[in-house]
């Protein structure tokens, strides 16, 4: 049986999501496990500061390499075009998700377009994306995975977010079936 921590080394990580909270942990124990890592974030600035700290915690002596780019998940051709340039890869992690914005739900009235798209985009139709390119163009290696997070909404969400709970149950719902229609990879 393999040791757990020698499964990473020499394996490339793509991390959505790779500038803060729990991507940016995940990118950190990838890298301490020896794997090289591609962080993206939403800002440049962020990127930046990521592989910073990142850099930082890694010894010296460590033989990785370690990338970041910023990349909008609401604009899919660019999320094709970064997947495509940094494939193939061995595990592809999606931790990224915008805020909903303030709205009060049922009270306040909403408006899809302004209110909500941005979350699904990101949330909902990023993944799906990513996934389809992924799978079609063959940018994972064998062996290697999708891993998505998501909150725990769904289960209980706290007022106000009877839609956004909604969404998150359809990506968790979704994330099944891909794992049924990309398989092999899980």
């Amino acid at each position: 049986m393999s040791n757990s921590t020698e499964l990473l080394k020499g394996k490339k990580v793509i991390i959505i999501g790779g500038s803060s909270g729990l991507g940016r942990s995940l990118a950190a124990a990838t890298l301490a496990h020896g794997a090289s890592v591609v962080i993206a974030s939403s800002s440049q600035a962020k990127v930046n500061i990521a592989l910073d700290r990142l850099k930082q915690g890694v010894p010296p002596t460590s033989n990785f390499t370690l990338t970041g780019q910023a990349v909008d998940l609401k604009d899919f051709t660019a999320l094709k075009d970064f997947l495509t340039k940094e494939g193939p890869f061995d595990h592809f992690v999606i931790t990224a998700g915008d805020m909903p914005g303030n709205f009060n739900f049922p009270e306040q009235e909403i408006d899809p377009e302004k209110d909500i798209k941005s979350y699904f985009d990101v949330r909902y139709w990023a993944t799906i994306i990513a996934a389809q390119h992924i799978y079609k163009n063959k940018l994972i290696n064998p062996g290697g995975s999708i891993i998505q997070t998501i909150g725990t909404s769904h289960y209980r969400p706290p007022p106000h977010w009877g839609v956004i709970s909604g969404l998150v149950g359809a990506v968790e719902s979704s994330t099944r079936g891909l794992a049924i229609d990309l398989k092999p990879i899980r």
